[in-house]
């Protein structure tokens, strides 16, 4: 199919085929991730053999999902009105440090069933098995729609949010992160949310 300018698939279709290789990809190595996380964030190995099983799952999910999701037809008067789901472009996406690689899955998800380029910034403290899921996604995933960066909260997050046209989508984390992040989302139109 034809590539949106971003690298992504252009066809449902395709992004499903992707996202589902992906989802493979995670449970053929889920032994090995949920060892990573363990050392990762210090918790037991059968917690993180259950997140591991959660990643693969969301992935499956959102394949699922992506084929399902259509624009709509809307009545109005003198005819109708079509809507169209299209890519937003480039998403920034923030994890925080307790469950790294499933809470990164809930952002992933969604930004590439959307279509969109995802960058994604891990906690500095617990980036480890995010990185090791981008080593085995470059197996799948097309060059440049899926980017890391790694740092601390504070440069790297407002950096995140503050070029033209990132618009991340909610982020976990107390009010504060949201003020940290807040001013230069405002600058660039990002859309910023938080919970936590």
């Amino acid at each position: 199919g034809a590539i949106i300018g971003t690298g992504t698939p252009d066809r449902p279709a395709d992004r499903a085929r992707l996202m589902r290789r992906v989802a493979a990809l995670v449970e053929e190595h889920i032994d090995g991730l949920a060892r990573l996380e363990t050392s990762n964030v210090g918790k037991p190995l059968g917690d993180s053999r259950w997140e591991m099983g959660m990643v693969a799952d969301v992935f499956h999910f959102y394949a699922g999902a992506v084929e399902k999701h259509y624009g709509d037809t809307i009545p109005v008067a003198g005819g109708v009105d079509l809507t169209f789901r299209a890519p937003i472009g480039v998403v920034g996406l923030i994890v925080p440090w307790n469950f790294p690689l499933m809470l990164a899955t809930w952002k992933l998800g969604p930004a590439l069933a959307a279509g969109n380029v995802q960058i994604l910034k891990p906690s500095a403290q617990t980036p480890l098995s995010l990185l090791r899921f981008a080593q085995l996604a470059q197996e799948v995933i097309p060059a440049g729609v899926l980017n890391f960066v790694t740092g601390d909260g504070v440069p790297v997050g407002p950096r995140l949010v503050a070029p033209p046209g990132a618009r991340p989508p909610p982020l976990p984390g107390p009010l504060s992160t949201g003020h940290a992040l807040a001013r230069p989302a405002g600058a660039s139109s990002a859309w910023v949310g938080c919970g936590g």
